[in-house]
């Protein structure tokens, strides 16, 4: 421990500061750790915000773990939207891979048919500023065609092989 705090919490009973959490604060403890009130954000559980940088250098590091097949995706079985898609989708022999099962330019595709046929189910909450033909135009590349099915339509949808 360093000196300085040493000296300030000497005369402290409660005896937090030194490990043993288990002690309630006396009224003549004199660290004066207990009187302190917090203001401002609260910090995040690791005990200080984090910066933009921080958050930036995050974010590309995830990016490229998931590129590079370093990281899958976490949604391990589909979700309701899913299941009634894959539910149209499987006479024409398409297979849920959006757990991470199938990576195709750093990106995991919800339906494979098992050979260049995609399908992805994209919803209004989660994809509602994204562009459509910028995911088909990466799966276009890699020599996949891709079709884009919006959760509102799944009860509509007819897949034409």
């Amino acid at each position: 421990m360093v000196e300085a705090r040493r000296k300030r919490l000497e005369g402290c009973e409660c005896g937090r500061h030194l490990g043993n959490g288990g002690r309630k604060c006396r009224e003549a403890c004199k660290c004066g750790r207990h009187d302190r009130k917090r203001t401002g954000p609260r910090p995040n559980f690791t005990g200080h915000q984090r910066s933009n940088e921080s958050k930036a250098k995050t974010s590309k590091s995830l990016k490229y773990a998931y590129q590079n097949g370093l990281r899958v995706a976490s949604c391990a079985v589909p979700n309701r939207a899913e299941l009634q898609l894959l539910e149209k989708l499987k006479p024409f022999g398409f297979t849920f891979v959006g757990n991470g099962e199938l990576r195709i330019g750093g990106k995991s595709p919800d339906f494979w048919d098992g050979g260049s046929n995609l399908v992805e189910l994209y919803g209004r909450h989660w994809h509602q500023n994204d562009d459509p033909q910028e995911r088909i135009d990466l799966f276009k590349v890699e020599g996949y065609n891709c079709i884009i099915v919006w959760d509102d339509e799944i009860e509509e949808f007819e897949y034409n092989a």
